[in-house]
């Protein structure tokens, strides 16, 4: 009777434990902090490349559970569901429409526009496109802390 009871604890308690890390597993989700290093703002005809004076105020943040893209760009904040186009397990891509939706001080109106973001879970390294259309675009490359 008394080896029972000492099994059953035992049993219990590595139960709830791994039910525990079940739980935990399954809420854990990995949410990306990007920070770009170095931009480029590209027409038809070239790229100019800035490497200062924006890192501070321009953001990419992806978190993969919910497929939300949001985008820190000065005092404008951009959000938008985003569809996981290429997952290898390493590499992925996430595109999506953002729209507005914060605006800190001035009450200028911002369009919605389109992102992607390519980040390497191996290295953190990141790429994003932003505000492309047929025009050009701005090309962000940087690293991502993992949340």
């Amino acid at each position: 009777m008394m080896k029972t009871r000492l099994l059953y604890r035992r049993f219990s308690k590595i139960l709830t434990l791994f039910l525990l890390c079940l739980f935990f597993s399954a809420s854990y989700s990995k949410k990306y902090d990007c920070e770009a290093k170095v931009k480029y703002d590209c027409d038809a005809s070239r790229c100019d490349q800035a490497t200062e004076n924006f890192q501070h105020a321009e953001r990419f943040y992806y978190d993969k559970e919910q497929n939300l893209i949001t985008v820190g760009m000065w005092t404008y904040y951009y959000e938008g569901k985003a569809t996981l186009v290429m997952d290898n397990k390493l590499i992925f891509t996430a595109i999506g429409e953002v729209l507005p939706v914060f605006s800190v001080g001035e009450p200028e109106v911002h369009s919605p526009t389109i992102v992607s973001i390519t980040i390497n879970e191996s290295d953190r390294n990141f790429s994003a496109l932003f505000a492309y259309n047929s025009q050009g675009a701005t090309i962000y490359l940087g690293q991502c802390a993992i949340n």
